[in-house]
């Protein structure tokens, strides 16, 4: 028998997912984001033929690499030439914090939501040591073993967008209260002008947000366009 109460998922057809846990906590730092930083964000897209190629003489020496590491050591290195890009906004002070070591947030889609584990101290390590550091990070957090401390403390975040599918790139939004998020879409082959020839060059986009607070557009295109120059005259 029924209990006389309608049952309101049949007859809506809606199903009401509790939230809780890492759902919750991604939720809350999104809204707080969205609400607390104006965020902007500008698009580049890069010649990867020197990263394959990087990528190829690793492979010939025994070490098949994915292509983040070498987006860690080319961001690293803009951000370096733009420490503004390493900071955070202390909402009591109105003060800009640039921070001096550089702990990359890798953003991490996990069975759980997502994770970002922190590569800390990335700018005092080399392409093998942020290769070994970052797979470990990346297994760790997808099988759900890291320690509370290896997923706080970012600086600035990377995301690979394009790593599980075609996508070209995204607009991503602020973890904060960083300053700033990268986005690498899939690296593919599409036309470019080479020496005034349109060719086939295998490429990807790169998305960056970043804070208007600290950073405004002219800083963000400088920073864009060093972190495409490290891109594409990778050699490791």
């Amino acid at each position: 028998m029924g209990t006389g109460r309608p049952n309101h998922t049949r007859r809506c057809g809606e199903r009401r997912i509790s939230v809780v846990g890492i759902r919750k906590a991604i939720a809350r730092q999104m809204v707080r984001s969205v609400s607390t930083i104006p965020q902007f964000t500008e698009f580049a897209v890069f010649d990867a033929t020197n990263l394959l190629a990087a990528r190829q003489r690793q492979k010939q020496n025994g070490r098949s690499l994915t292509p983040l590491p070498y987006f860690i050591v080319a961001l690293v290195k803009a951000v370096r030439a733009f420490p503004l890009m390493n900071s955070s906004w202390d909402e009591a002070r109105d003060e800009i914090v640039v921070k001096q070591a550089i702990n990359l947030g890798i953003a991490v889609n996990t069975s759980q939501g997502l994770l970002v584990p922190v590569l800390r101290g990335a700018d005092q390590l080399d392409l093998s040591a942020i290769a070994d550091q970052s797979a470990r990070l990346i297994e760790g957090a997808r099988a759900g073993t890291l320690k509370p401390g290896e997923m706080s403390g970012g600086t600035i975040t990377i995301t690979n967008v394009g790593a599980s599918g075609p996508v070209e790139t995204g607009t991503p939004i602020i973890s904060p209260p960083e300053c700033c998020v990268v986005a690498f879409g899939a690296i593919k082959p599409r036309p470019m002008v080479i020496d005034g020839e349109v060719v086939a060059r295998s490429g990807a986009w790169i998305s960056i947000s970043v804070d208007h607070r600290i950073v405004d557009g002219a800083l963000a295109t400088e920073f864009l366009t060093a972190l495409v120059g490290e891109l594409e005259h990778l050699h490791a």
